[in-house]
């Protein structure tokens, strides 16, 4: 039989370590849901430890929309902001009602926590059966207490905070940021940003500097989100830059291309004849101009004109661009997935160019024999696995 210890479902509470009648409630909740899945397949298959993470996050999603403390609220809402749909991968429903609680949220919880609890990513079918058991398992317990679970108000530490900005409140914010970067039940994936440390100048930095969540939201937007559920959310998360000036390699590689912004190559040689030739650098001797990735092949050459020159190295063979010969529609259903999957796979303008332009039509998981979940969900899925390389400055 499963158990979770007390010290760590507390350790993923907000405001402070005083235990309440609402802790000790959520906490037998906790405890009911592993021990309910104990000899379940979902246990059989991910193990102990992942059962008691799917247990303290579905606890923690519990208590948060029985406070309406706004971390649920603000994902499901950034996420319609940015893909006019209440939620990644599953169809909320006729039924769904927002900021309560819902099987379609669970099913993507315990998902997302299954899916990122494992060593690589792109391996767990959030339709896969096993997990539907689980939802099924914990939805009932959750709806057999819903009307009784007393409010979370640990849960609401920003209700007296009214300028997040102000020395008076700053102590309360900080907590709650770390709380939210590092503890709460919606960021447990594989998370890029270093180890905690005791150091609050180097947390704060840390914090500062890594996105985090399903959605890969800076800590000061999460918040800011959840501080001011009137935001406009939409205005909030638009990350395009205006007025860009051309970048210098721009301008050139159009008039080199006749105004396309995407080469491929077969090899380091016909890539280098184009940068000495058609981009104009000239000879560069033996190594050519671009060493580093001489052993390569299958290059990419794209163009932006805020960043200029990016190059990407074996990919080309996924990109199904008229006349290029190197296109592989087999190897690109193997594993043109890894370009939402794998961090410095490719760079992310380059990845968002290609799917929001259909060039990677045969791209799919492992486990979808069709890719309309990954070619429906592709920007979902970047912010998701690539986080920081996502959120590229």
């Amino acid at each position: 039989m499963i158990k979770i210890p007390g010290a760590i479902y507390m350790a993923m509470q907000p405001g402070g370590s005083q235990v309440t009648i609402a802790h000790k409630f959520y906490y037998g909740v906790a405890a009911e849901i592993a021990r309910s899945l104990s000899d379940t397949a979902f246990a059989e298959r991910f193990g102990e430890a992942v059962v008691v993470k799917t247990a303290l996050a579905a606890v923690g999603y519990y208590e948060d929309i029985s406070a309406d403390a706004g971390l649920w609220r603000t994902f499901v809402t950034a996420h319609k902001a940015l893909y006019n749909r209440l939620l990644p991968i599953f169809e909320a429903g006729d039924d769904y009602i927002e900021s309560e609680l819902n099987r379609a949220d669970l099913s993507f919880l315990v998902w997302y926590v299954t899916e990122c609890a494992q060593p690589r990513p792109g391996r767990v079918s959030p339709f896969d059966p096993v997990l539907a058991q689980a939802v099924d398992i914990i939805y009932d317990i959750l709806d057999r207490y819903y009307e009784m679970a007393p409010p979370a108000a640990h849960y609401r530490q920003l209700d007296e905070v009214e300028n997040l900005r102000s020395e008076e409140h700053a102590a309360t914010v900080w907590e709650y940021m770390h709380w939210l970067f590092r503890r709460s039940y919606l960021m447990p994936h594989p998370s890029f940003a270093p180890e905690e440390s005791a150091d609050d100048e180097a947390e704060q930095q840390a914090i500062s500097d890594y996105p985090t969540g399903p959605l890969a939201l800076y800590a000061h937007e999460w918040l800011q989100l959840i501080a001011d559920p009137d935001l406009d959310a939409a205005r909030h998360l638009d990350g395009r830059r205006r007025h860009v000036t051309p970048h210098r390699y721009y301008e050139k590689f159009v008039e080199a291309t006749g105004g396309e912004v995407m080469r491929i190559f077969p090899d380091y040689a016909s890539l280098n004849r184009f940068l000495s030739d058609d981009m104009g650098w000239g000879e560069a001797g033996a190594e050519g101009h671009l060493p580093q990735v001489a052993d390569a092949k299958n290059f990419t050459l794209y163009v932006t004109a805020e960043r200029g020159l990016l190059v990407a190295v074996n990919v080309a063979q996924y990109i199904a661009l008229p006349g290029n010969a190197l296109y592989d529609p087999a190897e690109a259903r193997r594993r043109a997935w890894l370009l939402v999957a794998k961090p410095g796979f490719c760079p992310i303008d380059l990845v968002k160019y290609l799917f929001a332009n259909g060039l990677v039509p045969d791209a799919r998981f492992p486990w979808d024999d069709t890719g309309r979940v990954l070619l429906d969900n592709w920007d979902f899925f970047a912010r998701l696995y690539l986080q920081p390389y996502y959120r590229a400055r």
